[in-house]
Formats: C-alpha cells, structure tokens, sequence
C-alpha cells in the first residue's frame, strides 16, 4: 500500500473528480496526478534518484500536494519545512535533512537567497508564484509551472512499501528532528484514520484504490478543510492524506492566518463534511465567529459537515461543548499524541459528558514508572506514557532515537515524554510534558492543568502558562494571556478563578496580559517566545 500507487489508481478511474481546491484554484485527480508526473520528470532532470530528499517549502497550497505526490512518485524521499522559521533554523533543517530540491513560496525568494551558498547540496529551487505583486523568479531558481510543462509525465514505476517520508517536528522546543516514517505504514494508518475521522463506516481492513472510487460514485467521498498546516503531521497524515485514499476533496484556506470566517464560508461553499483543526488555537475563535453571528441574526449552513478533528493541541470541554450548540450533528475528535506515535483519542457527541485531558488510549499504551514496570488502573500514579510506533526514527541521530524509541514485548515504542494517570476503567487523564512542568516550592505544576482553567474566565482567548524565577519558591506559575475583542479581565480576578477549581500553589503569582499568545502554526505553544513575555511582565 503506497499513498502515490493509490492515487493513479484513483487518477485513472475518476479523472473528473475534484481532488483540491484552494480558493478558486480547482485541480481535478486527471491533472493532479499529471502535473505531479511532470513535475516528479522535472526533478529527475535535475539529477535527483531514488531517496533524494525534496524540501516543500509553502504555505497551504495545492502546490503542496504536487510536491508531496511527485516525490513519492520518484521514491524521493519528501520533506516538510516550516515557513515560520528563520534563517539559521532554516538552515539547520535542509542541510540536516540532506535536501536536494526546495519547492518554494515566492514569498521566501529572499530568504533563500541569504542562505543559498550556505546548502551546497540543493540542485534545484522551484518558485511557486511569482510576477505581480511577489517579484520575478530570481535566477538561481526556476518558475514552478514552466518546470511542469517542460517535461512530460513521469513514467509509472513500481514503489515498495519501506519508501519513506520525513516529517521534522521541534514539538514545543528544541531544534527541528526528521522523523522517519515508511510509507507503507504511513498509508494504512492514514486508512485507519480514513475510516474514523472520517466517518467513513465501512472502510475495509484492506482498502483499495476500487473502493474509493465506488465511494466517490455513491456520493460518499469526504470533503476535507485543512484549516492548518500542511507542513504539520496533524493537517496532512490526520487530513490530506486520509482524504485522497478515500477519493475524496482536501481544501485548503488562503489567507496566511487562521480566519474563523473564511472556514465557515468555505466549509458552506464547498459542502465540507470533515475540518481538521488545532484545539483551542482554531476552536475558540471558531465558536467565537458563531457566537458573533448567532447576536446578528445570521448562521452557517453546516449540515453537510459529519466531523471535527483535532490533535495535539488541548481542545477545552467547554469550547466543545459551544461547538455542539451550533451544529448538533457534528462529532468532535479529539486525539492526543505526537509525531513519532498517537496516544490516545476521544470521540464527543451532543449530550455526551464532555473533557480536556480524557483519552481512550491507543491499543498496547502503558504508563510507565521511572523504572520501566506498569502504573496500576486507578492508583493516581503518574507515569510516563509509552505508545506504538511504526516511525523507523530521528534521521542521522541515533542517540535520541535510542533515547526515545524502545522495544516492549516484542514491539517498537516511542516514550515521547508526556506524562499520564491511568483511570480505574483503562483511560488516560493527560497531563502533559515533564519537560514543562513548573517545580515551585516542591510541588510540581502541569501547565496544561492550569492553562485549562484559565481558559473558563469569561472573556479569555488563550493562555499559556510557564515557570518564571521566584526568590522563595525557585519558580512560579506565571500565565501569559490574551483576550477576544472587546473584552476586559483583572489580573487579581484570574488568579482567584484557578484558585477556586486547583490547589493553591498551582494558581498563577502573575497573569501577563498579551494581544496575542504565541504560537507555532500548528497551534502548539512557542514556549520560549511566551516564558519571553513573562519575564518581561514584570518580577514577582
């Protein structure tokens, strides 16, 4: 099972079929599977083989997909980059990842530029837009769409299931690492996913090209909205790709910054029936958008949508309890995990009771002790989760794959750092990295738990809360905090809400008022960049 075999298969059959859309710009399978042939030659006339590495470089686009595509075609091996990053990260990224072709935004032409002499391994740069309004195609790069029509299509070739795929991910912090995942393992997971997150019910054990194509005949095919990252494992391997196994529709938003209303117009437009989004950092200015309408007499039309999805990111209770008011319908899942291995999922529907950090866990999690034996269902021991994985590990970096990945009764396992209670009846309560947790004065704080907390307070947008130093206690609990528009909140008044739902010592020492909290585009903390703005809150 091979994502790009698939997808010629599905190519072949429905041709007419609409595959992405991005705004107004509509591919058909017929011409994404050609452009993504052309473009697999055009790479191949630049000198890249089998496992060369080709760097996609773009904001959410259809490009991105034909990139993904043409590389798998080729058995190149494809590698996202993170368009927020900097020169030096940037850097870091391509010459680590070994990356030989960059497919890129005419928005980054300068960027690269800088650091082009720095990456003796690139052949190849191909810009994606260009001419009005972004700047000609520099000469060292060459236009996206004149490599495409100079070659014809690529010719089919059979592909093997240990093929790979790098996803980098820097998670919360640190510097980005490739994580290595085969594709035929990569593709069947997607199934799974097509099959729950899709809302999929009679998606086979082993599906086929024929089947998507009879789901697409019967009207059954989702119609997926990306409203994050591509470049992310949750808006590719939990939505693009899962959605084209099925046959299916990815579309994708053009604005550069999440707009909870382009979503919903979207969503209506293109009769959408799945959205994958990133917890609260989508949910909350989405529910925030109904709320706003609902005031002004007006709504969505949402009744093609089946499903919500999201994962790793923490979506609060009570936005999905918000969400379910609107749209009744609609299943909220909520899964928890990381690149390298899923921990644990959890399905809302209306009238279900509704949680934050509750999971089902994945087939085969423990919660482990410091010393490797089992936490007991029920004990209230916290321990370090362990879950499968079929990742091969951290590319050219064996110490922290030996680090991280471990064999338990005979299977691979990936211990992520994220730390967890075991309920009585086999669920997981969540409660977040060890890496983060606050030690103020001897007890140790989750910042997830408090975070969540503070995110009931009327008026409240998003909050991260971090360790600052504290003369007495070593550290304090200091909560970085914005609002939605329009609304006011008293530093005093927030500490007293979490003190009256935690123990004391987990409440905030000082709450710092920010227009926005920082963020990565996959919606996860930028920590560093949020412990900045405490600091700068003022002392203690």
């Amino acid at each position: 099972m091979h994502y790009s075999s698939f997808y010629e298969a599905i190519a072949d059959a429905i041709p007419d079929a609409i595959a992405l859309v991005h705004g107004d710009d509509i591919r058909r399978w017929g011409d994404y599977d050609d452009r993504a042939a052309r473009l697999a030659a055009g790479f191949a006339t630049a000198g890249l083989v089998p496992d060369s590495k080709v760097g996609i470089y773009l904001y959410n686009c259809n490009e991105w997909m034909e990139a993904l595509h043409a590389a798998l075609k080729m058995r190149a091996v494809p590698v996202n980059v993170n368009y927020r990053y900097l020169d030096e990260e940037l850097v870091y990224l391509l010459d680590d990842a070994d990356v030989e072709a960059v497919v890129y935004h005419a928005a980054f032409a300068e960027r690269l530029d800088h650091i082009r002499s720095r990456l003796p391994k690139v052949r190849l740069y191909a810009q994606v837009g260009g001419g009005a309004g972004s700047g000609p195609v520099p000469d060292w790069a060459v236009d996206y769409e004149l490599l495409i029509a100079a070659n014809e299509p690529a010719p089919r070739i059979a592909r093997r299931d240990d093929d790979v795929m790098f996803t980098y991910t820097g998670g919360t912090t640190g510097m980005p690492k490739g994580v290595i995942n085969p594709v035929g393992t990569s593709s069947r997971a997607a199934g799974g996913t097509a099959r729950g997150g899709l809302a999929i019910p009679d998606w086979p054990d082993e599906p086929t090209p024929e089947f998507a194509v009879r789901l697409h005949e019967r009207g059954g095919a989702p119609v997926t909205c990306v409203s994050v990252p591509l470049m992310h494992s949750s808006g590719l391997s939990m939505g693009a790709m899962p959605t084209l196994l099925s046959g299916g529709c990815v579309v994708t938003l053009t604005a550069h910054g999440f707009d909870p209303a382009e979503l919903l117009r979207t969503s209506v437009d293109r009769r959408v029936t799945s959205i994958v989004i990133a917890g609260d950092a989508i949910a909350r200015p989405l529910l925030h958008e109904l709320e706003t309408t609902a005031a002004e007499g007006r709504s969505y039309d949402l009744s093609a949508l089946r499903v919500i999805m999201s994962a790793g990111v923490a979506w609060s209770g009570e936005v999905k309890l918000g969400l379910l008011e609107f749209m009744p319908h609609v299943t909220l899942q909520d899964g928890s995990g990381s690149t390298e291995g899923g921990i644990g999922v959890r399905l809302t529907r209306k009238g279900d009771p509704v949680s934050t950090n509750v999971f089902t866990p994945m087939p085969g999690l423990k919660v482990l002790r410091e010393d490797g034996t089992e936490v007991a269902p029920g004990s209230g021991e916290a321990g370090r989760i362990a879950t499968r994985s079929h990742s091969l590990g951290y590319y050219k970096d064996p110490e922290k794959t030996n680090g991280v990945f471990l064999e338990l009764d005979g299977e691979r396992y990936v211990m992520a750092g994220d730390f967890a209670l075991r309920e009585p009846d086999g669920s997981i309560i969540l409660l977040g990295r060890g890496s983060t947790v606050i030690n103020t004065g001897g007890e140790k704080v989750f910042p997830e738990e408090v975070e969540e907390v503070i995110k009931t307070y009327r008026g409240v947008a998003d909050a991260i809360v971090t360790g600052t130093p504290h003369e007495r206690f070593g550290a304090q609990v200091t909560a970085v905090v914005s609002l939605f528009a329009g609304e006011q909140a008293v530093e005093a008044d927030v500490i007293a809400h979490v003190r009256g739902r935690l123990a004391d010592y987990k409440a905030p020492k000082r709450v710092v008022f920010v227009a926005e909290v920082p963020r990565h585009p996959n919606g996860k903390p930028n920590l560093e960049l949020a412990h900045e703005l405490a600091l700068a809150g003022g002392p203690a």
